[in-house]
């Protein structure tokens, strides 16, 4: 079946897994550069960063921001700046690795193999992953000298997705068994 809106969806998949990528490895270098290099970036700053939540924070270059609103990257100590980068990573490639699981289930779509295990299995480990993103995204902490902030959330978006991805297994599942009947009776 190669239908426009399936061309479009794994078009546009591929597009968000290159931007993604992109992103994770200029977040990468950058934390590890000012990792090694603590005077590097001082003009880069994060906003919200250790919120909880799917975000790593916003990041803006600024020479004369608001101090109270905005932390100067180069004034994190480095359990900080580990810490994002280890949660940054985490996310990004759980966000990545969950792509690549709907691109191989919307390409089987694609090719009339909708109702068979691979895609059940896909939307099963989909709800794990889900699982993990909802744990990272529940909490964040800042430790920075004297000051400390540890913040909890309850992740209903991370958690609607596994509920989705459970329920589409499950009439995955479903479709599967009416398929294998159908083919029985023919």
């Amino acid at each position: 079946m190669k239908t426009r809106p399936l061309k479009l969806s794994i078009y546009f998949i591929q597009v968000i897994k290159l931007l993604i990528s992109i992103f994770m490895v200029a977040f990468t270098v950058t934390l590890i550069y000012s990792l090694m290099n603590t005077d590097a970036f001082s003009g880069l700053t994060i906003e919200d960063g250790f919120s909880p939540g799917l975000d790593i924070g916003n990041f803006r270059i600024c020479s004369a921001c608001d101090s109270d609103q905005y932390l100067a990257v180069s004034a994190l100590s480095p359990a900080m700046k580990f810490w994002l980068l280890v949660r940054g990573i985490i996310l990004f490639s759980l966000v990545l690795k969950s792509l690549q699981i709907v691109l191989r289930i919307v390409r089987s779509i694609q090719s009339r193999s909708s109702f068979y295990e691979k895609n059940i299995t896909g939307f099963l480990i989909l709800s794990k992953l889900g699982l993990v993103i909802a744990f990272f995204s529940s909490f964040n902490f800042f430790i920075q000298g004297d000051v400390s902030d540890v913040q909890f959330a309850i992740p209903l978006g991370p958690i609607g997705y596994v509920l989705a991805c459970k329920l589409l297994a499950e009439i995955f599942r479903e479709g599967k068994m009416l398929s294998e009947d159908s083919n029985s009776i023919i």
